[in-house]
């Protein structure tokens, strides 16, 4: 083809110089220059015979360009028109024509793919896919061995040496005596065929039985198989008397040789003697009885007959229970175990006490004395009272009845609580633990103070008395409302100190509601002010309307309040009035402790302009307003001015947010004395009453 190609673009090429050269000759001839012209130019698969056609079709683009270019030469010098390609179309050949034409390698004319030539002009070859008459016996489109058509086109079998399909092996010979047989498997044992080197015998079944076993050996005496017809036993090796001799022979009993099984062959029908007719040693138990040797031999390994398995007579003491003559049988002569010595079984009244099951055995049936009519020794807890030993008997371990498990009758005191009858036991006299020595659960309101639970004890549950209805001492109107936060205004007994403490407990008012409640009043003056001085206790801190003037405040509140508390000023311009014209509290600041001090002079209460100013600015409360100012919001003026000097016994004042001392007489919110003008909510008063109030925090 190759070549066919190249002598088709050497006759293109000498028509192209051919043309060329008549161009160039100013060669005329419109017919034939136009034929070739335009033979090139068309170039079409249909065209056949135009060297330049083939050349196009067949060959790179650069002869076609040519054929182009020589066109194009051609048309720019015969300016004579040359599209007339109608009459010069070449209607060339087709494949099956019976012609060989350009591309084609062969044409045979029939569209046969059978023949040599296949109906694509090509020619016939293996793997083409078509089986070539005659030539090939097969053909699969592949060039594949071992898929039934080899890469020859011959069609592959057992035999033929290649291992195909459902082939095992293939040798290429009809031998079975090989590794593979002539059916092309792999020969194996049982396959009937004796492998030659590799099987003595191969009869083509697994039977052990015959003159083959089913390894491919040989049978022979010893290989643990019986060959019928020729051996009468095989046990698998050629030892004598083991019941089949080393030539396969069945050995049996009495033949006067041990053989086999046999224990012994003594070649006789005599049982009584050391050997029996079963070739077995005589022995207790082979229902023989052996002469001289065996009392009796019943032929079990019953113990519980008239024989015993060691063939001796049974009897008591044996250690066999002998069916329907004894209860029991422990082989010993113990009447402290759970068989007597006389073979009857050990029971409760037997007056033996047995180990380990009874505790006493008085054979009687009393259970008043100290063995229950049970064999358990009586105790306490069993039901029974045991005469001059036990009070009370109630079959239980249980100390909260009306019988301790001591058997004692239950008393209050005896340290255990009575179920329904006793509330506590603690085993004592005392009155001031958790438990009354009635056996009553302690309580406040018994009378008794419960050591390290209660501070006092009155008996009732008022809470106006100094001692609050949960056996608390009364230390101040705080205290009591916060236990009791529904307690009312009133007057009240409070030991500020405690019921340790050295001061008695006094009357005092408490204010439960203003301000949050819980104020003790600690001050309170008829007609006249109040100075910053300490006070013993007097009778008119129970009223807001005293009967007398009073100078001092009661230091009574003192251990309540080490350090900061919280303090209220109240007056009314009415001394019986009950309505308060100032009401004014001032929050966690040291003023109560230094008005109780001591004397007047020994208290300074923010004097001196300024000077003994207390900061910060506590955080204070109109009540009758209810208007706050917090901590750090400074007076007016810049500072509190509570007296002029520490010694001044006519000036002791407060005021909400003025001055105080000389200050605004008028803003209702004075408290006290201003160089001995009386002040309540307005200056120069010639009558009222002055409070003061104290609430630890």
């Amino acid at each position: 083809m190759f070549l066919y190609r190249r002598a088709m673009r050497k006759t293109s090429l000498s028509k192209f110089t051919i043309l060329t050269l008549a161009v160039v000759l100013g060669c005329t001839d419109d017919t034939t220059g136009t034929d070739e012209v335009g033979a090139t130019d068309t170039g079409t698969g249909s065209t056949v015979g135009t060297d330049s056609a083939t050349e196009s079709s067949s060959d790179s683009g650069s002869d076609s360009s040519s054929s182009d270019s020589d066109s194009d030469t051609t048309d720019t010098t015969d300016t004579t028109d040359t599209t007339d390609t109608t009459d010069t179309t070449d209607t060339g050949g087709q494949c099956g024509d019976g012609t060989l034409d350009a591309g084609e390698t062969c044409d045979d004319g029939n569209a046969v793919d059978t023949d040599d030539c296949l109906s694509t002009c090509e020619p016939a070859s293996c793997g083409d896919s078509f089986v070539q008459e005659g030539v090939e016996g097969c053909d699969d489109g592949n060039l594949t061995e071992g898929d039934g058509c080899s890469s020859t086109c011959v069609l592959e079998s057992c035999g033929d040496g290649t291992v195909q399909g459902a082939e095992e092996c293939d040798d290429a010979n009809m031998d079975d005596t090989d590794a593979c047989l002539s059916n092309c498997l792999a020969a194996f044992c049982g396959d009937g065929t004796t492998q030659a080197g590799i099987e003595m015998c191969d009869d083509g079944n697994m039977d052990d039985t015959d003159m083959c076993l089913a390894g491919c050996v040989p049978a022979s005496c010893g290989d643990g198989f019986v060959q019928a017809g020729v051996e009468g036993c095989d046990d698998g090796n050629n030892t004598d008397n083991d019941g089949c001799s080393a030539a396969c022979l069945a050995e049996s009993c009495g033949d006067g040789v041990v053989n086999g099984m046999e224990e012994c062959d003594d070649a006789n029908m005599d049982d009584t003697d050391d050997c029996t007719t079963l070739c077995i040693a005589a022995a207790c138990g082979d229902g023989f009885l052996h002469a001289g040797v065996e009392v009796c031999d019943d032929a079990n390994s019953d113990d519980t007959d008239d024989c015993l398995s060691s063939c001796q007579d049974a009897s008591c003491g044996d250690g066999f229970l002998h069916a329907g003559v004894e209860n029991c049988d422990d082989g010993n002569a113990s009447n402290t175990d759970n068989c007597l010595s006389s073979c009857e079984i050990a029971s409760c009244g037997d007056s033996f006490v047995q180990a380990g099951v009874e505790a006493c055995d008085d054979a009687n049936a009393s259970n008043t004395d100290t063995c229950l009519n049970t064999c358990v020794a009586a105790s306490c807890g069993d039901t029974f009272v045991q005469a001059g030993v036990e009070q009370c008997e109630d079959g239980n371990m249980l100390n909260t009845d009306a019988c301790l498990n001591s058997c004692q009758n239950a008393v209050c005191g005896d340290g255990f609580v009575r179920a329904g009858t006793e509330a506590c036991d603690d085993a004592n006299l005392v009155n001031t633990d958790a438990c009354l020595n009635s056996c009553v659960a302690a309580s406040c309101g018994d009378t008794f103070i419960q050591a390290g639970v209660e501070t006092c004890e009155d008996g009732n549950m008022v809470n106006t008395d100094g001692c609050l209805a949960n056996c608390q001492t009364a230390l101040s109107c705080k205290f009591i409302r916060t236990a009791f936060p529904m307690s009312a205004t009133g007057t009240y007994r409070i030991d500020p100190d405690g019921a340790v403490g050295v001061n008695a407990s006094q009357q005092t008012r408490c204010d439960m509601t203003t301000d949050g409640g819980g104020w003790t009043m600690v001050a309170s003056s008829r007609n006249a002010t109040l100075n910053d001085e300490a006070s013993v206790y007097y009778a008119d801190l129970t009223t807001i309307n005293p009967a007398a003037a009073h100078a001092g405040v009661w230091d009574g509140m003192r251990p309540r309040t080490p350090a900061n508390s919280d303090i209220r000023f109240t007056c009314l311009q009415n001394p019986a009035g009950n309505v308060f014209n100032v009401d004014l509290s001032f929050y966690n600041i040291i003023w109560y402790r230094e008005i109780t001090t001591g004397v007047d002079n020994s208290s300074c209460f923010n004097e001196a302009d300024g000077f003994g100013d207390d900061q910060p600015t506590p955080s204070r409360r109109n009540n009758l307003n209810a208007t706050l100012l917090p901590a750090n919001d400074q007076w007016n003026t810049g500072y509190l001015e509570g007296e002029d000097s520490c010694n001044a016994t006519d000036d002791f004042t407060v005021d909400f947010d003025d001055r105080g001392m000389d200050s605004n007489q008028s803003d209702g919110t004075d408290w006290g004395e201003d160089d001995a003008a009386f002040k309540c909510g307005t200056s120069g008063l010639a009558q009222g009453a002055w409070h003061i109030w104290v609430r630890e925090l």
